[in-house]
């Protein structure tokens, strides 16, 4: 199989009016989503995209699957742009695809899908003829990571690890069906998701927002839902106020970030689920599940049979059981590089493993986490892990979420600051008290209420967002004060 666009082909060709696409507003039949495809296939070929380009796009979610299968077609390599950087973005695309033409990339570079470009698609008269890749290995597909602590990294994908991931490892990260995930068309589990739907010939489901949500998952009978602890929070408050019973859902997993005890308790409850929490990354894919509530002595989850997971020291020797270093994870067909960025392919890829930036010690096949050296950051000589931090937050009455990060400010120090969100305004005073006396040094500063923190489609904290935000509210305050 040197193309994926041959799953599409099969898969139309078995169940032409079957949904593969369902949205809250429309329906996308297999037939339709083939003809599509190949009609905008044949535009993008003609407008001079061919063969072995990258191809970035930036598009409403259906749209975005449809341009996605027209690249297979022409055997290019795609992905969602990260459109918060655009100096990756020209570093990294040949061409876009936009739904609005950008200033920060070459004009003639851009193919903007308006009502003039659907009109001209609809005209085309084409065939499937799909281009063949040079090899199972070439690449089909970009990944990006997070970006949380910088400039997201651009993780290439070949035909055989989007097949190994997407088709002979399903049961690790979709234990059952119909099946739904929230994280975002941008994650390469989303992805692999409508991967999976069209080789399988099964409809994907796209959730849409808020209350939309629960809408798709009692409309397709879901029974396997997955999604970042964030979202699970907003999901668990909309059906709070829902008298719908969504009893076909089975299994709620989250992936991106610690899934709090009290979502935990709410979903089992509202939902009668089995509740799972993955370890997971964009690089390796799914490393360890874990069963219930989300801090066990920070227990990460058992590791899947096929992942081989060491805990190494700093110059990778591998340190015994119950030793706390970083992890390094293998599996088979595994990114082994950033595009273009050897400088982040040496620091994170070594000798066939991943280094994901995580602190943890194994019990036997239990991976447990102690912090994530990647975010910890020296405050005026103090090492600071935010999710310990964070962690003591969440436990004060009335937090509903918190994130710590540092700020530098004009005398070169860098302090511990935190943002956190709550209903009801909090006595801040017994908040710094509790986290004085349990974290010492490494209690925060500074405590900023704010109506949300900035995080990604993972649920991942932005915590470079939260440091020029911080430094925002520090001007404006400076700003404010009165003049002597």
């Amino acid at each position: 199989m040197i193309n994926p666009f041959l799953h599409l082909e099969k898969s139309a060709k078995a169940h032409p009016e079957r949904v593969a696409i369902s949205t809250v507003d429309a329906d996308l039949t297999f037939a339709e989503l083939l003809d599509s495809s190949v009609r905008i296939a044949k535009l993008l070929r003609d407008r001079g995209v061919t063969r072995g380009d990258t191809v970035g796009t930036h598009l409403p979610p259906i749209m975005d699957l449809v341009i996605s299968e027209a690249l297979f077609h022409e055997a290019c390599i795609g992905a969602q742009i990260p459109a918060d950087h655009p100096e990756l973005v020209a570093d990294v695309f040949d061409w876009l695809i936009v739904g609005t033409a950008v200033a920060w990339f070459p004009p003639d570079r851009q193919i903007v899908v308006d009502d003039e470009f659907m009109a001209n698609s609809s005209l085309v008269v084409a065939v499937p003829n799909p281009l063949k890749y040079e090899s199972v290995h070439s690449l089909c597909r970009l990944s990006f990571t997070s970006g949380t602590t910088g400039v997201p990294k651009a993780i290439p994908v070949s035909i055989d690890c989007m097949e190994d991931r997407a088709l002979d490892r399903t049961s690790q990260w979709m234990p059952s069906r119909p099946y739904l995930c929230l994280l975002g068309l941008s994650t390469g589990l989303t992805f692999m998701s409508f991967y999976f739907h069209v080789f399988a010939g099964e409809t994907f489901i796209l959730a849409g927002q808020g209350p939309e949500v629960l809408d798709q998952i009692d409309r397709h009978g879901v029974t396997c839902l997955m999604a970042s602890p964030f979202q699970l929070g907003v999901l668990l408050e909309d059906a709070r106020h829902d008298e719908r019973g969504f009893d076909t859902v089975a299994t709620v997993m989250s992936a991106g970030s610690v899934l709090p005890d009290a979502i935990v308790t709410g979903l089992a409850e509202r939902f009668d689920a089995t509740i799972l929490a993955t370890y997971a990354s964009t690089e390796a894919g799914s490393v360890a599940i874990r069963h219930g509530v989300g801090s066990i002595n920070g227990l990460a989850g058992t590791l899947l049979p096929d992942v081989d997971v060491k805990i190494v020291g700093e110059n990778f020797e591998t340190l015994e059981d119950g030793s706390i270093g970083l992890v390094a994870i293998k599996r088979a067909r595994q990114p082994q590089e950033y595009l273009d960025n050897s400088a982040a392919t040496s620091e994170f890829f070594r000798d066939g493993y991943f280094l994901p930036g995580d602190l943890g010690y194994l019990d036997g096949r239990d991976l447990y986490l102690a912090g994530r050296a990647s975010e910890v950051f020296n405050a005026a000589g103090v090492k600071v892990d935010p999710a310990r931090v964070e962690a003591v937050a969440r436990e004060f009455e009335g937090i509903t979420d918190a994130a710590v990060f540092g700020f530098t400010p004009a005398n070169g120090l860098q302090e511990i600051c935190m943002f956190y969100t709550s209903r009801n305004p909090i006595d801040q005073a017994s908040l710094a008290t509790l986290m004085h006396r349990r974290l010492h040094e490494t209690a925060p500063s500074k405590y900023v209420r704010v109506p949300s923190i900035a995080r990604n489609h993972m649920g991942k904290v932005n915590r470079t967002q939260l440091a020029e935000q911080f430094a925002s509210i520090v001007v404006k305050s400076a700003k404010s004060e009165p003049q002597r």
